[in-house]
């Protein structure tokens, strides 16, 4: 059901939706928590930047993460031959 209002949240800002089907096994990819992935494409002439359809995803009741990833900082690892972390 959840999917269902993804699926129409995602319609409603423009985008042409398909659940992810697998590639080496028959049926959708389903994550580790048991959730559907659905690919949204929108055309070039998009009315709103990255940003902007990353806020509104995230406003759509259901949905758990998207992959857009511009308001998140990025976080570096780097592993020292010490065996310090160094985090930037």
């Amino acid at each position: 059901k959840s999917r269902l209002i993804v699926e129409r949240g995602l319609k409603e800002l423009g985008a042409k939706v398909a659940i992810r089907e697998g590639l080496r096994k028959a049926g959708p990819v389903v994550t580790d928590n048991g959730n559907f992935i659905l690919d949204a494409l929108w055309d070039k002439e998009s009315l709103f930047s990255a940003s902007d359809y990353e806020t509104k995803i995230n406003e759509i009741t259901g949905v758990v993460d998207n992959g857009f990833f511009t308001k998140k900082k990025a976080l570096v690892f780097i592993a020292k031959a010490d065996g310090s972390v160094e985090t930037r």
